[in-house]
């Protein structure tokens, strides 16, 4: 396999997943993976363009993430490289109605709403990762956990929608649950109501 040690320069480190990091601290990470080996080829090709100064790597596409998808699913619960690949499914794709966020879309509500696992990515972390997403493909799923019987998944779904804009026709779904006295899609009703989506920024 390829060496992945960060490589040093006056610049700062340059990741093997993620790209140039300034003042990152030094990290030593390792592939035992195909998938891992050529996207880390990709990131040290970009980083030596620019004369030197580097480019950020490329957002995942569908392909790769699907990819990745499919080593997360075929790991051992120790598998050294299942961080970097959970790191990529987190910050290396494109959010909203993209065809890579689909794919990730997908496997996170596999994983929410518990037809599948992974040692790697617990039910409240696929939450959470569904909430990043800005809206679009999370959207479903989220909203179907407002009824969960799990008290605190159903608040967790909830605080990953009070912040998502791009709901579409799911918003008058959330309302539907409201209006049925579902507690979790009541609080972001009035999330949305209060707009706190912008107040946070």
């Amino acid at each position: 396999n390829m060496n992945m040690n960060m490589n040093m320069n006056m610049n700062g480190p340059v990741s093997p997943w993620l790209g140039r990091q300034p003042n990152a601290r030094k990290q030593h990470l390792f592939s035992s993976s195909a998938f891992l080996d050529s996207y880390g080829a990709h990131v040290q090709e970009r980083s030596a363009m620019a004369n030197g100064l580097g480019i950020a790597p490329k957002p995942l596409d569908a392909a790769q993430v699907g990819a990745l998808v499919s080593e997360l699913q075929s790991n051992d619960s120790d598998a050294a490289n299942a961080p970097e690949l959970v790191e990529l499914l987190s910050h290396r794709v494109p959010p909203g109605v993209d065809e890579a966020a689909y794919v990730k879309a997908t496997y996170l509500s596999a994983l929410a709403l518990q037809t599948e696992e992974c040692a790697h990515i617990s039910r409240t972390k696929a939450i959470e990762l569904l909430g990043t997403m800005q809206g679009g493909y999370n959207v479903n799923t989220l909203v179907t956990l407002l009824e969960d019987s799990d008290e605190s998944i159903a608040t967790l779904a909830a605080t990953q929608l009070k912040h998502t804009l791009l709901v579409f026709d799911a918003f008058y779904d959330v309302v539907e649950l409201h209006n049925k006295g579902i507690p979790a899609a009541t609080s972001v009703v009035t999330a949305w109501a209060n707009a706190e989506w912008y107040l946070r920024k």
